[in-house]
């Protein structure tokens, strides 16, 4: 079937909010997966198949959190009918994705947390004027090999255990 590799991230400048807020990271996945559900529902009126897992560091090791997702390219209507779409509006995804990211932020802190922030929250605003990254290219392919990979970059630690030449441990 039809799938897009889709990644959402966050400005660089709210990474350590959710450093400091970790309680904010199962929100920030299934913010996600409700954008993408409540696109193909309005838009195309049916459910799509979604696969999505949250990885919370970057190639540099570096707090980077961001959801990858398989999506597919259409879905199921009521009538439990496939029906084929295959068009993602990346300039509507990039501003509401940056408004969902900006509202659960404001959302799940306290009011003190948020004066602490709303520094960041409006310079995150006003640097990306197109709305937060998303990245979904069209992509064709072995489904098991990407599930694969997905689960492979999700599940492996910030640093391999092999690069690890010494440790202490304080008692």
């Amino acid at each position: 079937m039809n799938h897009r590799h889709v990644i959402f991230s966050i400005d660089e400048g709210l990474r350590d909010v959710f450093l400091l807020h970790r309680h904010l990271l199962k929100d920030l996945m299934d913010a996600t997966v409700n954008l993408i559900m409540e696109f193909f529902q309005k838009k195309v009126k049916v459910t799509p198949g979604i696969i999505a897992g949250l990885h919370t560091f970057g190639s540099r090791v570096n707090f980077n959190p961001h959801v990858y997702m398989l999506v597919s390219m259409g879905g199921l209507t009521k009538k439990g009918e496939w029906k084929q779409y295959d068009f993602l509006p990346f300039a509507m995804l990039r501003k509401q994705w940056q408004t969902v990211v900006l509202k659960l932020i404001r959302k799940g802190l306290s009011e003190r947390e948020q004066k602490k922030v709303q520094s960041r929250l409006q310079k995150a605003f006003t640097n990306n004027g197109e709305g937060f990254y998303v990245y979904a290219p069209k992509q064709r392919g072995n489904i098991k090999e990407q599930l694969r990979y997905i689960g492979r970059y999700i599940r492996r630690p910030a640093i391999g255990i092999n690069w690890i030449e010494a440790y202490a441990v304080k008692r």
